[in-house]
């Protein structure tokens, strides 16, 4: 996704561009994108774990563990919602936030 992103970031400015741009930004972030599957997946795993601890081990210590699977969702479902209001952005205004603005850590120098 951080690479996608900053591919379409640094073509904002070209014309030919533009269509790949929405295209990208609702791959990453829309019904089925792939922050959605993410957070799918981490529901999914967390429900699964849930079932299996209850078949082996007593429900006390659970909900320590289960909070990790809750603290990943959490983290896609935020990092959707910022990917859909830089669509947003996109769509108003015709420019992107920076990538760092996303969350994402500085480009690395070479």
């Amino acid at each position: 996704m951080e690479t996608k992103y900053r591919g379409i970031y640094q073509q904002q400015q070209n014309p030919d561009a533009r269509r790949q741009i929405n295209n990208t930004l609702l791959h990453i972030s829309s019904a089925n994108g792939l922050c959605q599957d993410l957070r799918d997946g981490y529901g999914y795993l967390r429900s699964t774990y849930q079932d299996v601890w209850l078949k082996e081990n007593r429900p006390y210590f659970l909900n320590n563990v289960l909070a990790q699977y809750d603290m990943a969702m959490a983290q896609w479902i935020d990092r959707g919602n910022k990917f859909r209001d830089a669509r947003t952005h996109w769509n108003e205004l015709h420019t992107l936030p920076a990538p760092e603005e996303m969350g994402m850590q500085p480009a690395k120098s070479n």
